[in-house]
């Protein structure tokens, strides 16, 4: 059988819902062909809301529980682990990447070896970045069969150009009603010219994203205000702390009690500033907003912390051209950890390895298959982030988390059927389904297979 090439998109942060259906408002041609003739999952679930843990689900099909390991401060992809690459790699595929440099932390050497291209985190398509993936692929013909990992940074973060030239159009709100939104139309037009650079009858390609956001929801005021908190968050270095770390990175070894002393006492001193200016902008949210989720919203702009809410978990999942039918949306609830198996088994091959994830195949050729329950947490991309410590179980129609230490701590349970937005508690009042949901969690927390 032929081998077909393998491009796996991963844009980070995209919404589900402003992928595909009435939630969307921006224009994206190139993306909805892809709808109208390939499989899209509507209800795709991450397994973690920042890159790190969520990208090394995705390359595994595993839970990032079992897949990192805190080097420093950092979690990284354990060594050990097999993952997508080098699987497609004994199955004679040569791998590359082109990836923001916060990936290049995640010793991805040993996925991709010296096919790894990285460029600066807040880069978009438009700042070079596509030009990089266009020579790329161009580079890459030779190579069949291959892999190739991008992964974009274009509606990360606020969602904004951060080079001095932006296109007019960014501005335009015919395109999206928020920034976010104007930026996935602008980042459509380059995906087109990506698209036309392959050939999709001997190329399957995959698109999704590492976590959702919440900037996709924002309005001018929400947009108004996570600039004005990302203000406040910014503390200048004084001129004896910059010349102190000047003096003492050239320093000897023999100084780095001190230098971590000095580091330290800077880092609590920041961090107490930060703190006396978000006190204040938390108090008046509470005061003045009085529907639940758009204060947590917006508390959650003025106070970025990880959880376990659906507005950072519901993630697009596409699959396109090679064997794959055409024109299906597929509703029932999948999850990351599945894109790894269900490559292999579009490919015909076996994966000998024990996982958490589950092929999709079926459910692309219309065979009925048991819905799995999907495990999230919040872990970072960094040990000193600020997260609510959560891990949970979510079904397409209830979700359970607690936290992570003490099972009857931070208990919440949520009927997603009719309550979407996950504002009304009522674990007190289930006290069996969380009892269930309990048991499902902790049997699929305690399956650590490496």
């Amino acid at each position: 059988m032929t081998k077909p090439n393998i491009l796996f998109l991963v844009i980070d942060s995209f919404r589900a819902d402003k992928f595909y259906g009435d939630k969307k408002t921006s224009i994206t041609p190139n993306l909805d062909k892809l709808l109208e003739n390939g499989v899209y999952f509507s209800q795709a679930v991450s397994s973690a809301p920042a890159s790190l843990p969520a990208v090394s689900s995705i390359l595994t099909g595993l839970y990032p529980f079992t897949t990192l390991s805190l080097e420093g401060k950092v979690y990284n992809l354990k060594r050990d682990i097999p993952t997508i690459g080098q699987k497609l790699e004994t199955n004679g595929y040569k791998n590359f990447a082109t990836i923001p440099k916060i990936l290049t932390l995640m010793n991805l050497d040993h996925v991709f070896g010296s096919n790894i291209e990285f460029y600066e985190d807040e880069l978009t398509l438009y700042d070079g970045v596509g030009e990089q993936i266009l020579r790329t692929i161009d580079k890459i013909r030779s190579a069949e069969p291959w892999f190739y990992y991008i992964h974009l940074n274009d509606i990360h973060g606020q969602a904004v150009f951060n080079k001095e030239i932006i296109p007019e159009k960014f501005h335009d709100e015919k395109l999206g009603k928020n920034q976010y939104e104007r930026m996935i139309s602008l980042m459509d037009v380059w995906l087109g010219k990506i698209f036309e650079k392959l050939e999709f009858s001997n190329t399957l390609l995959m698109i999704t994203a590492d976590h959702s956001s919440d900037v996709g929801i924002f309005d001018d005021k929400l947009e108004e205000l996570y600039s004005t908190s990302k203000k406040n968050i910014m503390v200048k270095k004084n001129s004896i702390i910059r010349l102190s770390q000047k003096i003492f990175s050239k320093s000897p070894e023999s100084f780095r009690p001190i230098r971590t002393k000095l580091s330290n006492r800077y880092r609590e001193k920041r961090d107490s500033i930060i703190e006396e200016r978000r006190t204040p902008m938390l108090e008046s949210i509470e005061e003045t907003e009085d529907n639940v989720y758009r204060k947590r919203i917006m508390k959650n702009i003025v106070k970025g912390t990880a959880q376990v809410f659906d507005d950072r978990f519901m993630i697009p999942l596409l699959l396109y051209g090679w064997g794959i039918k055409k024109n299906r949306i597929i509703k029932q609830q999948v999850r990351s950890i599945d894109i790894y198996p269900t490559i292999f088994d579009i490919l015909g091959c076996k994966i000998k390895d024990k996982i958490h994830g589950s092929s999709l195949v079926p459910l692309i050729d219309d065979i009925n298959m048991e819905e799995n329950p999907a495990f999230f947490e919040s872990h970072l991309n960094v040990i000193e982030g600020i997260t609510s410590n959560t891990i949970g179980i979510r079904t397409s129609e209830s979700k359970y988390f607690r936290n992570k230490d003490f099972s009857e701590k931070n208990v919440n349970l949520f009927d997603l059927k009719n309550d979407p937005f996950e504002t009304e508690n009522i674990a007190k009042s289930n006290k069996e389904l969380v009892t269930n949901m309990e048991k499902l969690l902790v049997q699929i927390y305690n399956e650590r297979f490496y």
